[in-house]
């Protein structure tokens, strides 16, 4: 019987992979859960295409790129789910976000839209 609850247990975690690390290093349910919505193809890690696929039907594509760019803290195109945890759980610094061409408060500038 142990056999089988271990090879089960393997197997299952072969299959879930990363998402299945995740789960070990007790993160948040939370953090778990979204984190798993997200990542579709289940590789332990989340592509901006994989984010947008995820939320553009409720959010602007400006704002998943402002999210996706402010988690993803190594700058390599994919956001783990530490990266994920630390930007939801992490210290937080005050965010403001510009739509495409919006000027900033402070300047005359308009904002790059490549910045968004």
């Amino acid at each position: 019987m142990r056999k089988v609850v271990f090879l089960l247990f393997a197997l299952i975690s072969v299959v879930f992979g990363g998402f299945y690390k995740a789960k070990r290093m007790k993160y948040p349910y939370y953090i778990t859960d979204v984190f798993g919505r997200m990542d579709h193809n289940k590789d332990g890690q989340v592509t901006i295409e994989e984010m947008k696929q995820t939320f553009m039907p409720s959010a602007e594509e400006y704002q998943v790129a402002h999210f996706f760019k402010r988690a993803d803290r190594n700058g390599d195109g994919i956001i783990t789910i530490q990266e994920y945890y630390l930007t939801i759980d992490g210290p937080q610094e005050e965010i403001k976000l510009k739509r495409p061409g919006q000027k900033d408060d402070n300047s005359t500038e308009e904002v790059p839209k490549d910045e968004v």
